[in-house]
């Protein structure tokens, strides 16, 4: 009983803590064009865990003139059957792009995006269980990380359009994103739909959702934290990857001149 009221206790703290720290980082960030997000869902594991809390750059007005860079995070909201959902995924495809998944890895123009297999990951959510592969993907200066399983879905060609991008959760499997928005079809984000790009974090949870702040205001980085799980092995084979970069990592232009 007093491990559970210890435990309790805790929870109130680093929850009163968390709230005091993110209201202070929205007031002391505000006038820097700043919002504080918060991960919903698993479909950004390994990078964000559910119940994460973040903090995204406003951009001006994003447009065919000033697009988000291919591999960025960017958070924005959509329409559903229960209002506004806010969502965070990341920017794989630009205005031209031809993007395609025949075998579940994205293609772009042609170009399958080069990918070093890091080690098996497994992780339990509130959202369920995800096991699968866990990958490092190189797409133009960014590498970052994104899980496959043998569910994986194909999805077919598009051709982004001039006022979108193509957007993929890093969790390929356990995401609703540009492969099947359009009723299983295929569809772009509107560049007016995005509200920012994710920059730094501002706390973690552990495994019972209680907030960690050992990587407050930190940048996202390639370090896999799996609450309660030792993953030093998969950091290693990340590490591997990450030390054999291949020499290709930006796709080919298409003939669509973007505006």
């Amino acid at each position: 009983e007093r491990t559970l009221r210890a435990r309790e206790t805790r929870s109130l703290l680093s929850t009163v803590l968390l709230l005091a720290l993110v209201g202070g980082a929205a007031l002391l960030l505000r006038s820097h064009a700043v919002q504080i997000c918060r991960v919903l869902s698993s479909s950004m594991l390994p990078l964000l865990e559910p119940g994460d809390y973040l903090l995204a750059k406003r951009g001006s007005r994003w447009s065919p003139q000033a697009l988000p860079k291919r591999g960025s995070v960017v958070v924005f909201r959509r329409a559903s059957a229960q209002g506004n959902d806010e969502l965070i995924k990341r920017v794989i495809g630009l205005p031209g792009d031809v993007i395609a998944a025949p075998n579940g890895f994205p293609v772009i123009n042609g170009w399958e995006i080069p990918h070093c297999d890091a080690g098996r990951y497994t992780e339990i959510t509130p959202q369920g269980a995800t096991d699968g592969r866990l990958l490092v993907e190189f797409l133009d200066d960014r590498a970052y990380l994104a899980v496959y399983t043998p569910l994986t879905r194909a999805a077919p060609e598009y051709t982004v359009k001039p006022d979108e991008v193509f957007v993929l959760g890093d969790n390929r499997n356990e995401s609703m994103d540009s492969r099947f928005w359009n009723d299983g079809k295929a569809s772009g984000l509107a560049l007016s739909d995005i509200d920012g790009e994710i920059t730094r974090r501002l706390s973690d949870v552990r495994r019972d959702m209680t907030p960690t702040f050992g990587r407050f205001l930190q940048p996202l980085d390639l370090i896999v934290r799996i609450p309660g799980v030792d993953s030093s092995r998969l950091q290693e084979g990340i590490e591997r990857c990450l030390a054999s970069p291949p020499s290709q990592t930006h796709p080919p232009e298409t003939s669509v001149v973007r505006q």
